[in-house]
């Protein structure tokens, strides 16, 4: 609450009057806990309500993007996969870049030509969008 509101609310005259009643508790603030978010933990449990989300957020290229690559169980490079997709540059790259975005595919490694496959998430939304 700001101290505009506070002064309003409360029907203090000033905004000094305030700060000599309510000054002390804001110096004294306890430490909040830190959030964590650890996905690992929590997959097995909730992998097909996540799945299930993520699937409805896709666009329909996203999703043709994710079943031609999950067609090929070896993964295949970006030139075959635009190849196989039959997109063009200017909208097959920002599908494959919302994919890497959302770490439903992954690289081997950043060498040139390395191919792209599915993760583990990647599969699970894929069989979502199948059900």
């Amino acid at each position: 609450m700001t101290a505009w509101n506070l002064r309003g609310e409360m029907g203090h005259g000033t905004e000094q009057m305030i700060e000599r009643r309510y000054g002390r508790y804001a110096k004294l603030r306890g430490k909040r806990p830190v959030l964590e978010y650890r996905w690992p933990e929590w997959r097995s449990h909730h992998i097909d309500q996540f799945a299930t989300g993520l699937a409805s957020i896709l666009s329909h290229g996203q999703r043709t993007a994710l079943e031609v690559l999950g067609a090929s169980p070896g993964g295949l490079s970006l030139i075959e996969w635009q190849t196989a997709l039959g997109s063009n540059p200017g909208t097959f790259f920002p599908q494959r870049d919302r994919l890497y975005q959302l770490e439903l595919i992954a690289r081997d490694s950043q060498e040139r030509g390395s191919p792209c496959r599915l993760t583990e998430d990647g599969r699970a939304v894929l069989a979502a969008l199948k059900r």
